[in-house]
């Protein structure tokens, strides 16, 4: 049986994906492959997967095909065994069913949180400086659409696979660091 830890860190924009898992990378030692920093990366370095997604960047998710050959890029630097914590991907099915038919995944957290206060915290967090052209109130608008009408259904399934773990993420930044290693310690994630 793989017992290798490779976990997924899903939830609706601004919920702190990105912090939370930087934060159990360092505590666990797992490698954070944040589909979004990837991103950025190949925009910023204007590689031919940038060119690619700079005609995408305008509030819809990258096509399923483009991103799974960034993520397939990513993952050829480590050994197909190495535990990783993946944040932004997938979010729809097909990406699901691609993901899950190459790994072995042991959890899914799901960083709870409801749509206005997820615009209150990802607005905050632009604070005058756009990480993304789309980085403001229609553009947040549009993703937080993407992400009821693709990624939240995902949650019934990794219920039903018996792997969700769904945390509150309405509170502090270690409040919830502490909610999301209790709720994996429960099932010996960590």
């Amino acid at each position: 049986m793989n017992k290798k830890k490779h976990v997924i860190i899903s939830g609706i924009q601004g919920s702190g994906k990105g912090t939370q898992a930087r934060l159990l990378e360092k505590k666990f030692g797992w490698v954070h492959i944040g589909t979004g920093a990837l991103c950025r990366w190949h925009l910023t370095h204007r590689t031919t997967y940038g060119k690619e997604l700079k005609a995408i960047n305008q509030g819809s998710l990258a096509a399923d095909d483009l991103m799974k050959r960034l993520l397939e890029r990513r993952l050829e630097v480590h050994n197909p065994e190495y535990e990783f914590l993946l944040d932004g991907f997938p979010r729809n099915k097909a990406q699901m069913e691609y993901l899950f038919e190459r790994y072995d995944f042991k959890a899914v957290v799901f960083l709870d949180l409801d749509q206005e206060f997820a615009m209150q915290r990802a607005q905050s967090r632009v604070d005058g400086k756009q990480v993304r052209k789309d980085d403001n109130e229609a553009g947040l608008k549009r993703r937080f659409e993407l992400f009821y009408e693709h990624t939240e259904p995902l949650t019934k399934i990794y219920a039903d696979m018996g792997i969700l773990h769904r945390v509150n993420a309405k509170a502090p930044i270690e409040t919830v660091q502490k909610r999301i290693v209790d709720s994996l310690e429960k099932v010996g994630i960590v």
